[in-house]
């Protein structure tokens, strides 16, 4: 979306009860690669799953320990449908199938489950793709990180009226009779 217009939305479609962290190492994509899929459940101060900051933004109580160095793919998705937030894998080559699954999914049937019927709220991904490269240096104390925090944005659109002429006003053509 590049028109310039935004909307924030309200605190319910905003709200996240669970986050879907997917990622898989690049240079390794087979069993043998580094790679997650899982779901986590999120709230204040928790030792395991993601952490709610008090900016708003969401952190992974824990770290995560990969065997290899190499460019990783990052995806995460808030509130997933039932469908997703089932997955998981412990290696690059699931973890990556189920990254383009994610990307290549198409999400049909009841629209609660996508956005802010109940506590499901709105399903929310990655709004570009994320890498992070993790070298040797990295370590407990020097982790890896993304570049930027990573931005999500819901999946389905909100759309919007806004005002494209004058006093609202637009020419009609009409053939009399």
């Amino acid at each position: 979306d590049d028109n310039g217009h935004s909307h924030v939305g309200t605190e319910g479609e905003n709200a996240v009860s669970k986050i879907l962290l997917a990622f898989y190492n690049t240079n390794d994509e087979t069993i043998d690669g580094d790679g997650l899929v899982r779901t986590y459940s999120v709230g204040e101060n928790q030792s395991v799953g993601i952490q709610k900051n008090s900016d708003g933004s969401y952190t992974p109580s824990e770290s995560f320990l990969v065997n290899s160095t190499g460019l990783y793919k990052i995806m995460v998705v808030a509130n997933p449908p039932a469908a997703l937030a089932e997955k998981s894998a412990s290696n690059s080559s699931d973890a990556k199938a189920i990254y383009n699954e994610i990307l290549n999914g198409s999400y049909s049937g009841d629209v609660s489950g996508l956005m802010g019927a109940d506590a499901d709220y709105f399903m929310m991904a990655n709004q570009s793709e994320v890498t992070v490269n993790v070298t040797a240096s990295n370590n407990k104390q020097n982790p890896a990180k993304p570049a930027n925090a990573i931005n999500i944005e819901r999946v389905l659109a909100k759309a919007t009226y806004r005002q494209v002429a004058d006093n609202n006003t637009y020419a009609v053509t009409a053939n009399k009779y």
